[in-house]
């Protein structure tokens, strides 16, 4: 098969992963409580398990607390000066904003490549495709150091606020923890690891772009 068809479908997929994926969480996490493991307090409360998923422009609910079944979505936009989190999300948004559109002019340039045969447009794919797959790794990446600083920055204006001891507390991305009937875990949600996955697959369609170029060249007739 036509490596430029390989690259042209390759592109296309990526594209819609990256699209795809902005509206799906970037990053969730779950707390819960057992009160039959809750020394002496299990006659006083009841169990709950609720679960937080974060997006790019909003963080959704859902669980039960006391009893009570809850469903709740709350915009950053909404929450603003309640959530000190929102300039990484925002910047996050703008740099998703970034990676799609540098794969869609690369989706352009491979489709006016296959339409004309301009060594202009496989120069376009090439370069675009490239840059959309360096951006689909830094939006990941990006989050995630953006997001610890924030954990870390939390944590430490509250043991300056509450003059609470130091519990040597330290945030991981990925985090599990059990303590006497209580449980939170979290981590990146569906759409950080898409974002790696539609990179991957635009270098391959540059890849597969160069390859191209190199059998038309070995074809050439040598004088």
């Amino acid at each position: 098969m036509d490596k430029k068809i390989i690259g042209l479908v390759g592109i296309i997929i990526a594209m819609v992963l990256i699209f795809v994926a902005f509206f799906m969480p970037i990053y969730s996490y779950s707390t819960s409580m057992d009160t039959e493991e809750l020394s002496g307090f299990g006659s006083f409360f009841e169990d709950f398990d609720v679960d937080y998923n974060m997006y790019l422009t909003k963080m959704e609910v859902k669980g039960s607390i006391w009893g009570m079944d809850m469903t709740n979505t709350t915009s950053y936009s909404d929450a603003e000066g309640q959530f000190p989190a929102k300039s990484v999300f925002d910047n996050t948004f703008y740099l998703w904003i970034i990676t799609l559109i540098l794969a869609i002019v690369s989706l352009i340039g491979f489709i006016a490549l296959y339409l004309t045969k301009k060594n202009v447009m496989k120069k376009i794919a090439l370069v675009f495709g490239i840059l959309a797959f360096v951006f689909a790794l830094i939006v990941p990446l990006y989050f995630m150091v953006g997001f610890n600083d924030f954990i870390d920055n939390q944590y430490e204006s509250y043991l300056s606020m509450s003059e609470a001891e130091d519990t040597g507390f330290e945030y991981s991305f990925w985090f599990s923890a059990s303590e006497n009937g209580m449980e939170a875990s979290g981590g990146p949600g569906i759409a950080w690891y898409i974002m790696f996955i539609a990179g991957i697959i635009a270098l391959i369609s540059s890849i597969m772009l160069m390859l191209n170029k190199k059998e038309k060249m070995k074809l050439e007739p040598q004088y």
